[in-house]
């Protein structure tokens, strides 16, 4: 019972399933077939709709009562892993790849490069460190030329579990030094123009604030200098709404100059009495020199 259904050809399509028995290929049937565990194939080419497509089979056993009879399994075309894979860019100037478990490239911004190891874009050495890495579980990082573009750059390998299994597959991401410089420059600049408007908005808010300060000492010196030169409106009372210094500086103003009317209004009372006083010792000599 070996019914392969598909879309492959743009519409459903119902074929049979083709080297599971034998051959290298088969290992996404006998793989979980025998171990009773899924299993992830490599990137592989079948005839599918009559046409040569590059497909990778997530495949899990089928058990009944605890006996493996058969193998279900999803094909997902390397056209899907790709498109997901274009979309990685980071800083608008990287790339992304997809590495399998033993190191084949199953997707890759060059058409060109897919399903061959990537031992043909580095050297072998370089190809066993990554692979070690990540279907180990460990984050692959490096710095320098990286093919085919010939880009100084940064790459980082990191690991992605395979659900359901104990297989890795790696995550490539290329950043090209030059975008992070770039960024790096933009940040700094970005960094600049915030600083330079904080320091803008303080100047200005401090400006703000000593002219708000600064206006009720000038009225005072003013009045302060009405006083000195004799010129004062002493009726003249100092208006501010402050708990501060300054508040209480004008309050003491305005108490001064309320004594100052408080004096010269006693004064004037005296002057007048005085004057009274006066015209009556006039009139009182007049009439003693019209006795005498």
């Amino acid at each position: 019972f070996v019914p392969y259904w598909n879309r492959f050809s743009g519409s459903l399509l119902l074929e049979a399933c083709v080297d599971y028995d034998s051959g290298p290929s088969s290992a996404y049937y006998r793989t979980p077939l025998s171990t009773g565990k899924p299993f992830v194939t490599e990137p592989t080419i079948y005839q599918i709709a009559g046409k040569p497509t590059m497909v990778v089979s997530y495949c899990a056993p089928i058990v009944v009562d605890g006996k493996t009879i058969g193998v279900a399994g999803v094909d997902v075309s390397m056209e899907s892993i790709e498109q997901s894979i274009a979309a990685i860019q980071p800083l608008g100037l990287g790339y992304a790849f997809l590495l399998s478990g033993s190191g084949t490239i199953v997707a890759h911004p060059e058409a060109s490069l897919r399903g061959k190891p990537y031992a043909s874009l580095a050297d072998q050495a370089t190809q066993t460190a990554i692979i070690d890495s990540y279907t180990q579980g460990w984050t692959y990082t490096a710095l320098g030329t990286q093919p085919p573009r010939g880009l100084r750059a940064h790459l980082v390998v990191q690991p992605i579990p395979i659900y359901g299994t104990d297989l890795y597959w790696g995550l490539g991401v290329v950043t090209p030094i030059d975008g992070l410089l770039r960024s790096i420059g933009q940040m700094i600049l970005l960094i600049v123009a915030i600083a330079g408007a904080v320091i803008l908005g303080s100047v200005v808010a401090l400006w703000f604030v000593i002219g708000l300060s600064i206006r009720p000492l000038q009225r005072t010196a003013a009045a302060f200098g009405e006083l000195a030169t004799g010129d004062a409106d002493l009726t003249r009372v100092l208006a501010v709404n402050r708990n501060d210094e300054i508040g209480d500086l004008v309050a003491g103003f305005n108490a001064f100059t309320g004594k100052l009317r408080g004096i010269i209004s006693t004064l004037k009372g005296a002057q007048e009495q005085l004057g009274g006083i006066g015209e009556e010792l006039a009139t009182s000599s007049h009439e003693s020199a019209s006795a005498t």
